[in-house]
């Protein structure tokens, strides 16, 4: 089989699950206009493509009586206004960690392991451990955001700490990066192997090229706004710090 060179991700609809947002939409749509028809979920499948034209006809919207110019205008309000409640389509996260994970080189040390027994558990006391150490530090850091004065003056003053919730933003989905690199190796050292799974380092530099141009197109749904160098640099210190969490705990772990 021939390893596909590039990867195309849609938005609405693909990572972000907006089903249910747009087709109470156009129930929406066709109230606020005047029409008596409403769709259920199935019905709202039946009729709904390309060109967003003919669905709106499908519909049964008039172009005589509304125009496809004001009709596109009207949802366009409508759904940007409500877009940030709609969550994650199930597993897309998923899908970018397969990417990552599954690159990683069968090593000849994996042979010399003892075989699993089939009452182990599926996840090990150490990674129960890994999981609640990251998780404790993120939550403090988290709470530093939110809580802290001294984070909140390494960032530009807004009325509401626009800037501040930002580098969060940027530093959580960050340290999970970092957190990346830790979990892939059992050892001290999280660029052990690392050439061996370019697909790792490639997925790891999209989340975050999407995160950093997130702060520029983010806007109001999103809540972010662009960052200066001064801002960036705070957000990749603490983005770091998560790499020597992941050692300490290491360190902490192997002596249990």
């Amino acid at each position: 089989m021939q390893a596909n060179g590039m990867i195309f991700w849609d938005w609405n609809g693909t990572l972000m699950d907006d089903l249910d947002f747009t087709h109470s939409c156009l129930n929406w749509m066709l109230e606020t206009h005047g029409y008596p028809q409403r769709y259920d979920l199935a019905a709202y499948r039946e009729i709904f493509g390309f060109p967003i034209e003919e669905y709106y006809i499908r519909a049964g919207f008039d172009f005589a009586r509304h125009p496809y110019p004001e009709l596109a205008e009207c949802f366009m309000a409508h759904y940007n206004a409500g877009v940030a409640s709609c969550p994650v389509t199930a597993h897309a996260a998923d899908t970018l960690a397969a990417l990552a994970f599954g690159g990683e080189p069968a090593l000849a040390q994996y042979l010399e392991e003892e075989p699993k027994r089939r009452s182990a558990p599926i996840v090990s006391r150490k990674m129960l451990l890994s999981v609640v150490i990251g998780g404790l530090y993120m939550t403090l850091v988290g709470i530093a955001f939110y809580k802290s004065a001294w984070v909140d003056h390494l960032f530009r003053d807004a009325a509401n700490h626009i800037y501040t919730y930002t580098g969060f933003f940027c530093t959580y989905i960050f340290m999970a990066v970092a957190n990346g690199f830790n979990v892939r190796v059992e050892g001290l050292n999280p660029l052990k192997n690392i050439s061996l799974n370019k697909a790792f380092l490639q997925v790891m530099a999209l989340i975050i090229a999407i995160q950093v141009l997130l702060t520029y197109v983010g806007g109001r749904v999103l809540r972010t706004t662009p960052l200066n160098a001064g801002e960036w640099g705070v957000v990749v210190l603490f983005s770091l710090s998560m790499l020597l969490v992941g050692v300490l705990g290491k360190l902490l772990i192997g002596r249990r």
